[in-house]
């Protein structure tokens, strides 16, 4: 070959190593499901699979299964009914979950709703990963308590009782019929660590976050200053005592801070999304955080630096201390693998699992152009209250129905958390009440441009309902006057 010809074809391939785009992130996408939480285990992935069925304007029929991922290879470990039915029977039940490489743990509630009040009955079961599972805790009648925290570390378990209050119970998963440990008074949530639990406590004025070594059951120190959420005290917890939560910070703000036992002094990291998960493991923290108007997942060192893994567009609503964003706040870590979900159109999320921090950002573009989709083929009339409805699903998996009357002021208006951009305050809608009288053929407009849906008219005396939706979607934020919310899924464990 040539000496001219040689030196060319060098510079070349030299030229084609310089401009190549860098190499992508060891990820892949392991499921494509309607993702609650999710949670490592050990090299197998577990997931919650959220099923439901809109039976009408006002009842949903659901189901949680339990998933666990290795691989190519799936198996349900866990089927629960999470279905609310309120129209029949009044109904709710919810499912808190925790796994390691070799347990599981968790609690099923089930609350029914009467007219004097409601009674909750609840069950907590674990053992080996793969089963069977051994009950540990069965109450009638339990206490109504919105937070029913579950945690597993290695082959220990703790979780809170509700037949015994104000108590955290640490037991044996690896054999079950072994009777727990002395417990150890707890109000909120919790986490385990082997040997270590933390454990919310209320005090007078404020809530803390006291760590506990479970061999002698010291208390070895006290995270103060965590900022309080309805789902409690978010934190995480490290096998060396060390803790990592959200500090409350001026402005409805959240710092993410690490405490350890050497120096439980608060260590700030950086601004953090308040009311997310966070993750504490080989001395790096996983967390969601907003920034120049993005959600980004983030892995930051104790002693310093910082990975971004994922960005998309993020938006602050007043109504949803998390915003909106294709970014679902779903995460876990165990300090090299993260997995987390992305959003799709169909209501569904995409679960990402990614295997190392190295490597560019996963970026990912929102608002989609999502369909609207009608759930059901038919349409629920009653000739009493003059009213008709048709269940649909918009963008980003939310549910809602449309209900169509003579006039419109019986209806009200909901935002889907659909990712996009919320409603700005003018549009927001007024009570009832107050709501403008207007002809049901009136044109009612979304928020999104290019959007619009046309109601007509009920007959009733011909016992004929008929409506026109048009729908050109351009964007992904709902904001349609004729709306009545029928949630498309119950609020899993995060």
């Amino acid at each position: 070959m040539p000496p001219r010809r040689s030196l060319g074809l060098l510079l070349a391939a030299v030229l084609a190593l310089v401009a190549a785009p860098p190499a992508a992130a060891a990820e892949w996408r392991v499921a494509d499901a309607r993702v609650g939480g999710v949670a490592f285990a050990g090299d197998a992935l577990v997931y919650e699979d959220l099923h439901d069925k809109i039976l009408d304007a006002y009842a949903v029929a659901g189901s949680t299964r339990l998933v666990l991922a290795r691989g190519n290879r799936r198996r349900t470990l866990l089927r629960r009914s999470t279905g609310v039915d309120a129209d029949d029977e009044p109904t709710s039940a919810n499912l808190d979950w925790a796994v390691s490489r070799t347990s599981l743990l968790f609690r099923y509630s089930y609350t029914t709703f009467f007219a004097a009040g409601e009674e909750t009955d609840q069950e907590v079961r674990g053992g080996p990963l793969l089963g069977p599972y051994q009950r540990f805790e069965e109450c009638e009648d339990a206490s109504v308590f919105e937070l029913h925290p579950v945690a597993v570390s290695g082959e220990r378990g703790a979780y809170r009782s509700d037949c015994d209050e104000g108590v955290a119970v640490v037991r044996s998963l690896a054999s079950p019929k072994t009777p727990p440990e002395p417990s150890v008074p707890a109000d909120g949530n919790l986490a385990l660590a082997d040997p270590y639990l933390s454990v919310e406590r209320e005090q007078v004025d404020r809530a803390d976050v006291v760590v506990v070594d479970t061999r002698d059951r010291r208390e070895l120190y006290a995270a103060r200053g965590l900022m309080q959420t309805e789902g409690g005290i978010i934190h995480a917890l490290q096998d060396d005592g060390t803790l990592a939560g959200h500090l409350a910070a001026p402005g409805d703000r959240c710092t993410l801070a690490w405490f350890s036992t050497a120096d439980p002094a608060p260590h700030p990291v950086g601004d953090a999304l308040c009311d997310t998960p966070v993750r504490i493991a080989d001395d790096r923290i996983a967390y969601w955080r907003a920034r120049a108007g993005r959600r980004e997942l983030v892995v930051a060192g104790l002693a310093g630096g910082e990975a971004v893994l994922a960005s998309a567009p993020h938006f602050t609503v007043s109504y949803d201390a998390a915003g909106l964003s294709s970014l679902r706040p779903t995460l876990d870590f165990d300090g090299a693998r993260t997995a987390y979900a992305v959003a799709r159109c169909d209501g569904r999320s995409k679960l990402i699992l990614r295997s190392e921090l190295a490597g560019p950002a996963r970026s990912d573009r929102a608002p989609l152009a999502c369909p609207v989709q009608v759930t059901s083929r038919s349409v629920r009339a009653s000739r009493a209250a003059r009213t008709a409805s048709l269940p649909v699903r918009c963008p980003r998996g939310c549910s809602f129905a449309i209900r169509g009357t003579p006039y419109l002021s019986a209806c009200r208006q909901t935002v889907s958390d659909c990712g996009s951009t919320p409603l700005p305050p003018s549009k927001t809608a007024t009570a009832p009440s107050s709501t403008r009288r207007l002809r049901s053929t009136s044109t009612v407009k979304s928020t999104c441009p290019g959007v619009s849906m046309m109601l007509t008219r009920w007959s009733f005396q011909k016992q004929v309902v008929a409506a026109a939706v048009i729908v050109t979607p351009r964007s992904c934020s709902w904001g349609i006057q004729s709306m009545v919310a029928a949630p498309s899924w119950t609020s899993p464990s995060l």
